[in-house]
C-alpha cells in the first residue's frame, strides 16, 4: 500500500497534497521542472528564485530562507526596501487577484534571519582584482568575486562606503543601520575597502599588482536642463542636494520649492525637501504621471505627503524675482513613441506659465564622469562594454552598472556586478564565457485558486513624516505566513519523501483537483484515470 505515482504532466504544484498530507511525507520539487522558470524569476535581473525562498517561509523555515536569499543576491535587506520589483508585475497571480508582495516578503527574511550573512571565504586566486565604486554594482561584484576566492579591494571617492545607495536614496527609505550591515556582509567575506581614495589613473591600479579592474562608479553627475538662469543662486542640482543631506552637510530649507523632473532623484528630493522644511513643493515634469520612470510607490507616497505635480510642463527659463525664482514653463503634449517606448513631449505654441520658488532642484537625469585619460571607448558619454562579460575596450578593464546602462535601479546594478564579476573569473582563468541556456517561462493554471487579499506593511501616518524615520515597516511573521500562502509556486512539481511514513490515507488522492497522484492499485477508483 501506499502512494505508486505522481502524474508530473497532470501536476501543477498546487500544494495541495503537501497541506492535507497528515504525516507530512509530501513536498513540492523545483528540480523536477528545471527547463521552465517562474514568471517572477524570469523577470528579475538578477535571477532570484522566490518561489523557492517563499516556500522556506511558508514552512516556517525563516533562517533557511534568508540564507538562500543571500546565496543569490547581495544586499537583500536594500533590494528588500528599494527595488522597483519587476518580479511583481510578471506575477502570475496578478491574473486572479494581486501580485504576491515579494518585495515585502524578501526584506522579512533578511530582517528576521539577521545572522544568515556568511562569514570570511579562504582565497584560493592569486590574482587581486580593484572595484572603483562602492555602490551597489560595485559590491555585488566584490561580493561574487570573494565569494570565488579572489583578493578584492574596493576604491571609494566619498569618506563612507555605499555609493549612491548611502549619497543618494534618502533615509527614511534606506535606513542607514541596514545599508551599514549590508555592507559588512559584504566586508565579512575578506573584502578590503578603502574610503576618500578616488581612481584618477588606471595605469597605477595595474602598476600595483591588479591583475583586473571594474569601473562600477555609476552616474553620478546630474545633467543640466541648457536653459538661461539654471546656474542662478538658489537653483542646485538633484543629486547634490541629496548627496549633501544624506551626507551630514545639508541645511533645512524655507518656503516654496520647485522640483525639475520625474524620476527616483526628483521624487526623493521632493520628498526630502518636504522633510527639512520646506513649506509647499512642487514637481515640474515635461510629460504625465503614467510616463514617470521613478517607482510607482514612490510617487504614491509623495502625493500622499504633499507634494504638488504640474506634469507636461518644460521649464525654459529661470529667473530671479523679488528676492526669489520664477520659472518659466511652456505646456506640453505627448507625440509619437520613442526608442525608449513613450510617447514623446513636444511643445504647444504660445502656452508659457510661471511658476514661484524659494528654491528649485533639477533633477533632469544623471550621467557617467569618466575620466578622459582612461582612454575608454564611449558611446553617448556611458562607457561601451562587451554585452556578455562587460570587459571594456582595454585590456584587464571591466565596467558595470550605471556608467554602463546610465541610470537604473539598484536590482539593475547588482545584476550587473554579478555579470561583470562572471566576466572577471573568466577572463583571469583563461575561460570562454558560459551562456546560460533559455528556459521556457511557465504560464500556471489559473483555474480553482481561490482569490487572497495582497498583505502590505504598516506605514507611517503622514503628520508624522516630518524626520528620517522609515516610512514602511516590516511583516510579522504572521503576515509573512499569510502572504507567502498566496504564492502558487508556479512550476513546482509534487514529489514523495519519505514513503514507509505513509499510512495511505488516500487524502492526497482524494482532494488533488487535477487527479495527479495515484495512491493504491487496489483501491477502487472514483473515475478512471487517462494514464
Amino acid at each position: 500500500m501506499g502512494i505508486r505515482k505522481v502524474n508530473y504532466e497532470r501536476c501543477t504544484g498546487c500544494a495541495t497534497c503537501v497541506e492535507e498530507c497528515p504525516m507530512d511525507v509530501i513536498r513540492l520539487d523545483r528540480s523536477i521542472n528545471k527547463d521552465e522558470m517562474p514568471p517572477c524569476q524570469a523577470a528579475c535581473p538578477a535571477g532570484m528564485s522566490m518561489r523557492d525562498y517563499i516556500y522556506l517561509v511558508v514552512q516556517r523555515r525563516f533562517e533557511e530562507a534568508a540564507a538562500l536569499v543571500r546565496n543569490t543576491l547581495v544586499l537583500p535587506g536594500v533590494t528588500g526596501r528599494v527595488c522597483f520589483h519587476p518580479c511583481e508585475e510578471d506575477c502570475a497571480r496578478r491574473k486572479v487577484d494581486e501580485a504576491v508582495n515579494i518585495r515585502s516578503l524578501e526584506r522579512f527574511v533578511t530582517d528576521y534571519a539577521l545572522e544568515s550573512a556568511p562569514g570570511p571565504v579562504p582565497k584560493l586566486h592569486n590574482e587581486k582584482i580593484a572595484v572603483v565604486g562602492s555602490g551597489p554594482c560595485g559590491l555585488a561584484a566584490a561580493s561574487e568575486l570573494a565569494r570565488k576566492g579572489y583578493p578584492v579591494t574596493v576604491f571609494e571617492a566619498l569618506p563612507v562606503l555605499g555609493g549612491m545607495l548611502r549619497a543618494g536614496i534618502p533615509e527614511y527609505r534606506l535606513p542607514r543601520d541596514v545599508l551599514e550591515r549590508e555592507i559588512d556582509s559584504v566586508i565579512e567575506l575578506g573584502v578590503k575597502t578603502l574610503t576618500s581614495t578616488p581612481v584618477c589613473d588606471l595605469e597605477s591600479l595595474f602598476a600595483t599588482g591588479y591583475k583586473a579592474v571594474l569601473l562600477a562608479i555609476g552616474a553620478a553627475k546630474s545633467r543640466n536642463l541648457a536653459i538661461p538662469g539654471e546656474d542662478a543662486t538658489g537653483v542646485a542640482y538633484g543629486l547634490d542636494f541629496l548627496r549633501d543631506f544624506n551626507l551630514g552637510k545639508g541645511s533645512r530649507l524655507e518656503g516654496k520649492v520647485a522640483v525639475i523632473g520625474g524620476g527616483n532623484v526628483a521624487v526623493d528630493a521632493a520628498r526630502l525637501a518636504l522633510r527639512t522644511g520646506a513649506s509647499q513643493v512642487t514637481i515640474i515634469y515635461r510629460r504625465s504621471r503614467a510616463e514617470m520612470p521613478a517607482i510607482k510607490e514612490e510617487v504614491k507616497e509623495a502625493l500622499a505627503e504633499g507634494v504638488r505635480t504640474k506634469f507636461l510642463a518644460a521649464p525654459v527659463q529661470i529667473t530671479r524675482e523679488n528676492g526669489g525664482l520664477c520659472v518659466t514653463c511652456t505646456r506640453m503634449k505627448l507625440g509619437k513613441k520613442g526608442a525608449d517606448g513613450r510617447r514623446q513631449p513636444e511643445p504647444v505654441p504660445d502656452s508659457e506659465f510661471d511658476i514661484t520658488a524659494d528654491r528649485v532642484i533639477i533633477a533632469a537625469g544623471e550621467e557617467a564622469e569618466v575620466p578622459s585619460k582612461w582612454g575608454l571607448k564611449l558611446k553617448r558619454g556611458a562607457i561601451t562594454t562587451d554585452p556578455t562579460t562587460l570587459a571594456t575596450s582595454r585590456r584587464g578593464v571591466f565596467a558595470g552598472g550605471d556608467a554602463v546602462t546610465g541610470p537604473g535601479y539598484v536590482i539593475q546594478a547588482i545584476a550587473s556586478g554579478k555579470k561583470a564579476a562572471a566576466g572577471i573569473n573568466c577572463y583571469l582563468r583563461g575561460e570562454q564565457p558560459g551562456f546560460e541556456e533559455a528556459r521556457r517561462v511557465n504560464k500556471p493554471p489559473l483555474k480553482g485558486v481561490d482569490k487572497k487579499a495582497r498583505n502590505t506593511a504598516a506605514h507611517l501616518g503622514i503628520a508624522e513624516r516630518r524626520n528620517q524615520a522609515e516610512v514602511e515597516a516590516g511583516f510579522s511573521p504572521e503576515m509573512a505566513l499569510k502572504e507567502a500562502d498566496r504564492c502558487m509556486a508556479c512550476g513546482s512539481k509534487a514529489f514523495i519523501k519519505y514513503l514507509r511514513d505513509c499510512m495511505t490515507c488516500f487524502l492526497c488522492e482524494i482532494d488533488c483537483p487535477e487527479e495527479a497522484i495515484y495512491v493504491s492499485p487496489e483501491r477502487e477508483r472514483r473515475k478512471p484515470l487517462p494514464w
